[in-house]
C-alpha cells in the first residue's frame, strides 16, 4: 500500500488538484447509464427506443470533444473546463424541475455535450504541467486511477438511490460538479503554451 502511494509523489502541486477535481466530477459523470435508467425505469420506454437516445448521446460526444480541444487551444484549458463544468452543473440543476418527463433525457444529452468539452483540456493540462516522460506516465496513471474510482463509486450510489430518490442523485451530481469546478477555479492554473502562473 505504501508503494502504491509513494509512486505518485513528487508531482507538480497543480497536478494533484487537477486530478482530484477530475475524480470528483467523475462521481457524477455517467450520463449514459443515467439516461438508460431514466428511460427504462422511470418512463417505461422500450430497449429499442432507449437505444436511439443512447446513440444520439454517443454521437454528441465526438464533436463536443473536438470542439473542446479547439477552444482550449484558442482560449485556454482552464477556461474551457470551467465553462463546460459550470454549464453541465446548470443543466443538471434544471433537471430537478422535470421529474418523470422525457425532457430530462434531452437535458442529460445536453449535459453530456458540455462535460465532453472538458475532456481534451484535462489531458492537455497533464501534458503541459509535467515535462519528464516518467513523471508524465505517473500523472496519467494517477488521472485514470482517479477517473476509475469516481466512475465506480458514482453509479453504485446511483443504483441504490435511483428508484426512490432520483432528486437526491441529481442534487449529488450538481454538488460534485460545483466542488470540482471550484477546485479548478481556485487551485489549478492555466497551462496553455506551458505558462504556469503559480506552483
Amino acid at each position: 500500500m505504501k508503494n502504491i502511494i509513494t509512486q505518485y509523489t513528487g508531482l507538480n502541486k497543480s497536478i494533484y488538484y487537477l486530478i482530484f477535481a477530475r475524480t470528483v466530477i467523475s462521481l457524477g459523470d455517467f450520463s449514459y447509464a443515467l439516461i438508460t435508467l431514466y428511460l427504462t425505469l422511470k418512463l417505461n420506454i422500450t430497449a429499442a427506443e432507449a437505444g436511439i437516445f443512447l446513440t444520439i448521446a454517443a454521437l454528441v460526444t465526438a464533436p463536443s470533444s473536438w470542439l473542446g480541444g479547439y477552444l482550449s487551444d484558442q482560449f485556454g484549458r482552464k477556461k474551457v473546463i470551467l465553462i463546460g463544468q459550470y454549464l453541465n452543473g446548470f443543466v443538471f440543476l434544471i433537471t430537478l424541475f422535470f421529474h418523470n418527463s422525457i425532457v430530462v433525457v434531452y437535458l442529460l444529452i445536453i449535459a453530456l455535450f458540455f462535460i465532453s468539452l472538458t475532456r481534451t483540456s484535462y489531458i492537455s493540462m497533464i501534458v503541459e504541467l509535467i515535462t519528464g516522460d516518467q513523471e508524465r506516465k505517473k500523472g496519467f496513471s494517477l488521472l485514470y486511477l482517479g477517473i476509475n474510482v469516481g466512475a465506480g463509486i458514482g453509479p453504485l450510489v446511483t443504483g441504490i438511490f435511483f428508484v426512490e430518490y432520483i432528486e437526491y442523485v441529481l442534487i449529488g451530481i450538481v454538488i460534485s460538479n460545483i466542488i470540482s469546478t471550484l477546485i479548478i477555479q481556485f487551485f489549478v492554473y492555466e497551462t496553455l503554451n506551458k505558462i504556469i502562473l503559480k506552483e
